[in-house]
């Protein structure tokens, strides 16, 4: 027990953790355990672990191509055809808006009705 313990003390913790686990570690290999396969198990952890991360994804660089030149009577009309887009889009109306206005005053039809309704139950009563 002794040298199992004195093997493990040269890992890392998380090697440890993962080689003692019982769901997935060595126990789950091995019929016999012999310090010997403990190492081997170990380093092959190790290996795999060192693997990951010295590992680094390169990106994949790619230039942009420059954008198209266009002349300054191209720029001009399209930045007056944008300020008519904008205008255009404040002078319509807000579609939400006009959703809530028209709940209202369905709501405040209903509710009239309702009262009306009341009375008139009331007053037979």
């Amino acid at each position: 027990m002794q040298a199992i313990a004195e093997v493990l003390e040269q890992y890392p913790l998380g090697v440890v953790e993962e080689c003692v686990d019982v769901r997935t570690g060595i126990a789950r290999k091995l019929e016999f355990l012999t310090v010997r396969a403990l190492v081997e198990h170990l380093e092959a952890r190790m290996d795999l672990h060192k693997t990951l991360a010295a590992w680094r994804p390169r990106p994949e660089v790619r230039a942009l191509p420059p954008p198209p030149a266009l002349p300054p009577e191209h720029r001009a009309t399209m930045v007056e055809r944008f300020r008519a887009l904008l205008a255009g889009m404040r002078r319509a109306p807000d579609p939400i808006t006009s959703l809530i206005r028209a709940h209202r005053r369905q709501a405040e039809q209903q509710l009239a009705a309702d009262r009306a309704k009341a009375l008139a139950d009331m007053e037979r009563a």
